[in-house]
């Protein structure tokens, strides 16, 4: 099918000495912020760091605080970790994944103690614990043990095929360390049913797992979550061969789906074209869904303009400094894995025979159940940089949970062990409209009749026409020439 190309928008965050607002609140760990949630009911976010977690509210107040470590442990001990562990040391927790249950009012907090177990606390006082056993054995181990390996994971449901009981479930998505199991994604209970414990395996799938060559692939998932009735991981790892390059990939499944029959991966590219040299940034770091401004819209979806969007930074193997944000629509991801599920349904098959597409990605099988040499990916072909945020970093590089505040005027930004909420824009820093429209701030245009570098909503009649001049295509109006009005008297008779 006709492919059409998709926006791309290089990112820079660049971050030095000063801050742009003086004011700005913010809050500091005392140890190394590893995971970011925020409650979208209330507003609260909760901070998952070493040793630690912390509940703020949406001016980054302490409102509650929670211990988490460090306990003694050794990975080659199943807990609980008694006197017989004689190797047991002090041992950080890592806190990896928190998810929260706004259902039952709970906090997820899965760390790196103990085989990765989990525990939940109350969503109002995260001091307060809801659940914790460390007596259950492997079935309920969730993260890893190893810093290094990341954990994602998003809130679901289960329908009980006997009972047709609902049951209160999260999805996991999971690399690879040395104490693992080779489950790259698994489905988690959040509550006891019939003989099972909370944590437990809902799910057993040779779909998603890569036994035994897991260690092959180097899972690294970055981002999961769920919308209209799938759920979607991604994820970077490498092709399995002697080639250590990593690709992107998104894999989605059905929700209602239980046993991942419907899991399909595509692969997502992301290419930039700087000074006629075109840069590949092949790993993922962040991603973000959400629907686009107007504008954007109308540039990158095709059709519904309230379509959402997926935002998804990128790094290059060969170069840790360089980054780039490719945008998604999608609706496009969802047509292109349909695309690609029929055709390995309907038996498509190239010139030579062979399969036209790739259906199980982890097969022991030396030749693939679907094969491709077409384009199995999302492509891209413009690029333009449009901002930089200012910010201190001192203590380390930019967490991946970004997000906005409610009125989505702010932006919460973690680096080390500091989370700090910005404003989205600086317009008023312009004094002119050549600088606020040269800059390329999507947020800032020049607001003609009140002379002054503002927002849209923020403009007296900015919708109306050139009122509000916003780059990058707008150019600056001029006054060609002025004309005295004499003044008005009234009589009165």
């Amino acid at each position: 099918m006709a492919w059409r190309a998709l926006t791309v928008l290089s990112l820079l965050l660049f971050f030095g000495s000063s801050c742009c607002d003086d004011t700005q609140d913010q809050f500091l760990s005392a140890t190394v912020i590893n995971n970011v949630v925020q409650d979208p009911q209330t507003g609260r976010i909760y901070l998952g760091a070493i040793n630690g977690i912390y509940q703020l509210n949406s001016k980054l107040q302490l409102e509650s605080s929670a211990v988490t470590g460090p306990k003694k442990d050794n990975p080659q001990c199943s807990p609980p970790i008694t006197a017989h562990c004689t190797d047991a040391k002090e041992t950080n927790n890592i806190n990896k994944l928190l998810l929260v249950n706004s259902a039952n009012g709970t906090l997820v907090v899965c760390g790196s103690l103990f085989r990765g177990i989990c525990s939940l606390v109350n969503l109002d006082s995260v001091d307060k614990p809801v659940y914790y056993s460390d007596t259950k054995g492997e079935k309920t181990y969730v993260a890893s043990s190893e810093e290094s390996v990341a954990v994602v994971g998003v809130i679901s449901y289960y329908i009980d095929g006997s009972s047709n009981e609902n049951l209160s479930v999260f999805l996991v998505g999971k690399g690879y360390g040395g104490s693992d199991s080779s489950k790259l994604i698994s489905t988690r209970l959040l509550q006891e049913h019939l003989e099972m414990d909370v944590f437990e395996n809902m799910v057993e799938a040779s779909t998603v797992q890569a036994s035994p060559f897991i260690q092959r692939y180097l899972h690294d998932f970055r981002h999961a979550f769920k919308d209209n009735g799938y759920i979607y991981f991604l994820f970077s790892r490498t092709s399995g061969t002697s080639d250590s390059r990593k690709i992107t990939f998104v894999a989605r499944l059905c929700e209602n789906d239980h046993h991942y029959y419907s899991y399909t991966e595509l692969q997502l590219k992301c290419t930039v074209d700087v000074e006629q040299q075109e840069n590949t940034y092949n790993k993922v770091q962040a991603a973000y869904l959400a629907k686009p401004g107007e504008v954007l819209a109308r540039n990158i979806t095709s059709s519904n303009l309230n379509d959402k969007v997926l935002f998804v930074v990128f790094s290059a193997d060969e170069d840790g400094g360089r980054s780039a944000l490719c945008m998604y629509p999608l609706n496009s991801i969802n047509s292109r894995l349909e695309e690609v599920i029929e055709s390995c349904y309907i038996g498509e098959v190239l010139e030579d025979e062979k399969p036209k597409t790739v259906y199980l990605p982890y097969i022991s099988k030396t030749e693939a159940i679907c094969r491709t040499k077409r384009d199995v990916h999302l492509d891209s072909s413009h690029n333009d940089f449009y901002h930089r945020i200012q910010g201190e970093r001192a203590d380390g590089g930019v967490n991946k949970n970004l997000f906005f505040d409610s009125t989505l005027d702010h932006l919460y930004i973690t680096t080390g062990r500091k989370i700090t909420k910005v404003p989205v824009q600086a317009c008023e820093q312009n004094n002119d409209c050549r600088s606020c429209v040269s800059q390329l701030d999507p947020y800032c245009g020049w607001c003609v009749l009140e002379g002054r570098c503002t927002r849209k909503k923020d403009c007296r009649k900015g919708d109306g026409e050139n009122a509000w001049l916003w780059s990058p295509k707008q150019t600056c109006a001029t006054i060609q020439s002025s004309v005295r009005i004499p003044e008005a008297f009234c009589i009165r008779t």
